[in-house]
């Protein structure tokens, strides 16, 4: 994705932002997730408070329990996937099940 750029927002979009706000128009729910970046995340998505007022303010639909942030990963999951701490997995299957749930309807 290109960077941000305001003279592109309403004129002369790129294709590819073009096709991404269809495909987050038509969908029943999205995923945001980024690394850590120095035991934070990067700029360009500020941090998990400041993502959280942006999406309220866009009116998207999310609860408490359909936000996830997971402090210090690399040493929470392996690099193949696979979750080595147990309140990690936890608070991951209880994200899942809120997620699933608001996106039906519930």
């Amino acid at each position: 994705m290109p960077h941000f750029k305001t003279e592109l927002t309403n004129e002369n979009t790129p294709e590819t932002i073009s096709k991404f706000r269809n495909l987050i128009l038509n969908a029943d729910g999205i995923l945001i997730c980024t690394p850590e970046y120095v035991f934070s995340i990067p700029s360009g998505l500020k941090g998990h408070e400041e993502l959280k007022l942006i999406m309220k303010t866009v009116e998207t639909k999310f609860t408490q329990a359909t936000t996830l942030l997971i402090q210090g990963v690399k040493g929470k999951i392996s690099k193949e996937g696979k979750i080595l701490n147990k309140e990690t997995k936890i608070k991951l299957e209880e994200f899942t099940k809120s997620y699933i749930k608001l996106v039906n309807g519930g």
